[in-house]
């Protein structure tokens, strides 16, 4: 990819961008889809936009969407459920109550054309049996090689 982080979005890039997307964001809270949205190039053609959405007491979410920059497609909805871009992998990690003993875990990678699923897992049941979740338990799991 070309950006490792993304970055707030240039006035430019907003107005050209967001009348793309907004009405694909409204089921997001009104007050976080105000907020600055970000980009990050993904390569010469395609980008990753990402939407605040949603926040709650112990967990928050964006939307994120590959954009094409030359027109020829539709932004395409990647997830509404993320909290992380870094250097070509989105995902979440989702506490599945406060007190932090149960998570839900997720990561999608950047194949240089799409965002495939690379890893998904949980910690089991919210039973207080350990904070951070008593166990592993991958629902998917995958090898990345980079070059």
């Amino acid at each position: 990819v070309q950006d490792k982080e993304a970055r707030e979005m240039s006035a430019d890039e907003q107005a050209k961008i967001q009348p793309l997307l907004i009405g694909k964001a409204d089921d997001c809270m009104d007050d976080q889809r105000a907020k600055k949205w970000s980009i990050a190039m993904l390569n010469k053609k395609y980008s990753l936009v990402l939407v605040p959405c949603y926040m709650g007491a112990y967990n928050s979410a964006d939307m994120y969407f590959v954009v094409d920059h030359t027109g020829e497609s539709a932004p395409t909805l990647l997830t509404d459920m993320a909290n992380y871009y870094e250097d070509g992998r989105i995902g979440y990690s989702m506490k599945g109550r406060g007190l932090g003993d149960c998570w839900s875990l997720k990561e999608w990678v950047w194949n240089g054309q799409a965002f495939v699923v690379s890893s998904a897992q949980t910690t089991g049941r919210c039973a207080m049996i350990q904070a951070g979740g008593a166990w592993d338990l991958p629902t998917i799991k995958t090898k990345v090689v980079t070059r």
